[in-house]
């Protein structure tokens, strides 16, 4: 932090003797503007560097209680719960049902947190919805790329 507040102060200060040295007339307003620059990337430069490197510092926080854990897994909780919003409102949509007639449960291949995969979907619906009608529409939302089961009650 301080190494980048001392290349600012030192960018800042070669720009406003260059410019003070310059001779005035036309070529002036360039070298202002050129300074000008130069400070502008000397102030953002630090800060777009951070922002790079932020993921890899948001990797593991530690919980009140002293346990650590990782957020990596609270989102892919987060997602893994959003999925199952998403494909249990698309069911009830298609097949006109009750949200409380449809249950939808995930499990997902996180051991390759940079490539989570849907291993498998386990819907839960009435019988009047027809299951083999609701596992193909959940297999063609899937894209065939996941095992889908249906349950009817």
């Amino acid at each position: 932090m301080t190494a980048h507040i001392v290349s600012i102060l030192l960018v800042v200060i070669s720009s406003a003797i260059v410019t003070f040295i310059s001779p005035e007339g036309e070529m002036k307003k360039y070298i202002k503007l050129v300074s000008t620059l130069a400070v502008l990337a000397a102030i953002v430069v630090p800060v777009v560097q951070s922002l790079v490197k932020l993921p890899e510092k948001i990797e593991f926080e530690v919980a009140p209680s002293g346990e650590e854990y990782s957020t990596k897994f609270d989102i892919i909780k987060a997602s893994k719960e959003k999925i199952e919003q998403s494909v249990k409102a698309e069911v009830c949509n298609e097949f006109s049902l009750a949200d409380s007639d449809v249950s939808v449960t995930i499990t997902l291949d996180d051991s390759d947190t940079a490539a989570i995969k849907i291993e498998h979907i386990r819907v839960t619906v009435p019988r009047s919805a027809g299951g083999s009608r609701v596992e193909k529409f959940v297999l063609s939302l899937m894209k065939n790329t996941t095992k889908v089961t249906v349950e009817e009650v």
